[in-house]
């Protein structure tokens, strides 16, 4: 109720305004907990190890295991990275599709905001059937092969539905991508899950959650940089504008709102 009493500007300085009221509320009146004995030695050391957390490029390079106690080291530490790239990109790509997409079932298929409703309904009831029938039961060893197959997938998945014209091909397009989103994030994480000593699983765990945040923050970002004024960018891959690929672009003309007279109706 606050916030619709107030104007549209004034919402995202009053959201930071809490936030760091908040902070402020934390350093002044908490005491801290943790012992001498296990705080940082020095200023400097507390700021490396926040930048290993921030930085996005040290979260690709997860420099916060590397730089850890009994870290993986070699061909494991350089996998783990891999890992975590594929997780990045795999999750760009699948927020950026996710936001665009409401958008396009609009201006292609004119769907309201329950036919979108029944649409994402549609997308978390075939993800939560595949994640109960299949995903669960990939047994050990075979998660990578199960994410190679699922974002070979994601190719077909985002072909129909950047490029289908009929409710059919959404569909099929629907299907696909819900196959691959049940199947990648499952099981790179439980791949990943098995590096790191026992006392890194956190920092492991916690450094790849970061990177699925980032990608879920950038991609919304990059694809909704293609709506121009008066049409959608539509490309099939999440509608990215910014990334090079191998099929040209098509430009979707807006849904056009029909003319109203604004002279009383005579008689």
């Amino acid at each position: 109720m606050l916030g619709a009493s107030l104007p549209v500007w004034t919402a995202p300085w009053l959201a930071l305004l809490f936030a760091v009221s908040d902070l402020l509320f934390l350093f002044c009146f908490l005491p801290e907990t943790l012992p001498p004995e296990k705080r940082a030695p020095s200023i400097s050391l507390g700021f490396r190890a926040a930048a290993d957390l921030l930085s996005p490029l040290a979260l690709l390079r997860f420099s916060a295991v590397a730089r850890g106690q009994d870290p993986p080291t070699g061909d494991r530490l350089s996998h783990l990275r891999r890992l975590g790239l594929v997780y990045f990109l795999y999750l760009f790509l699948f927020s950026g599709l996710e936001f665009t997409l409401s958008f396009l079932a609009h201006q292609r298929f004119q769907f309201s905001s329950l036919q979108q409703g029944k649409m994402f309904f549609f997308i978390g009831l075939t993800m939560a059937t595949i994640q109960g029938t299949y995903t669960r039961r990939i047994s050990p060893g075979r998660e990578i092969r199960a994410v190679k197959q699922a974002i070979l997938l994601l190719i077909p998945a985002f072909l129909l539905i950047g490029w289908g014209l009929t409710l059919p091909t959404l569909g099929l397009g629907l299907l696909l991508y819900s196959f691959a989103a049940a199947v990648v994030v499952p099981c790179l994480s439980s791949v990943v899950s098995g590096y790191g000593s026992p006392g890194q699983k956190g920092t492991v765990m916690g450094t790849l959650r970061s990177l699925g945040a980032l990608a879920r923050a950038l991609g919304p970002t990059v694809a909704a940089s293609g709506k121009s004024r008066g049409t959608a960018l539509v490309l099939p891959g999440a509608g990215l504008p910014r990334l090079p690929t191998s099929a040209p672009a098509r430009r979707v003309p807006a849904m056009s709102r029909p003319h109203r007279s604004v002279l009383p109706p005579r008689g």
